[in-house]
């Protein structure tokens, strides 16, 4: 079971590259989700369902993987990240416009923008311990991702059609 843990806590072993292990499981998160709408068709439905259970279980391995290491947000963690750009892409409306690419583009550079930066209030979650800490933060950053590529989609649409 703990092997399971760290294993999905990691992303597969993710976590445990050397250099920039967040921003990399980003990156791929950010590719998986590219990928999985253009080739497999990943609707809203499917995609809530995984958000929703990734960060349940995000919380229960972050909690373990902390407690059993004794560290606090230990750095190869990196399935918030994940979930942090699930949040990012989250309802925005981009799945069928000509420049969904570069929607994804820009998700993942705000995402990591806020979450390495870490401005208030995320900075404030990023002190609380245990699982609930790790997942939080992120999905705050992803959230601040979220809404300002909202509000760039509805300017494009509605000011330059």
């Amino acid at each position: 079971m703990k092997l399971l843990t760290y294993f999905f806590g990691t992303v597969f072993g993710i976590g445990y590259i050397p250099l920039a292990p967040g921003t990399i499981a980003s990156v791929l998160a950010t590719c998986a989700y590219y990928f999985s709408v253009k080739s497999f068709g990943l609707n809203d439905l499917k995609f809530n369902f995984l958000l929703i259970v990734l960060f349940f279980l995000g919380i229960i391995a972050g909690d373990f993987i902390e407690k059993d290491g004794k560290v606090k947000d230990p750095s190869f963690v990196v399935i918030d990240e994940v979930v942090g750009i699930m949040v990012t892409f989250w309802g925005l409306p981009i799945k069928d416009d000509v420049n969904f690419l570069y929607y994804v583009i820009a998700g993942c550079v705000l995402f990591r923008f806020f979450d390495i930066l870490k401005p208030y209030p995320i900075r404030v979650l990023d002190t609380v311990r245990g699982g609930i800490g790790i997942m939080s933060d992120d999905f705050v950053a992803g959230m601040f991702s979220n809404f300002i590529l909202k509000i760039a989609f509805f300017i494009i649409h509605v000011y330059y059609g």
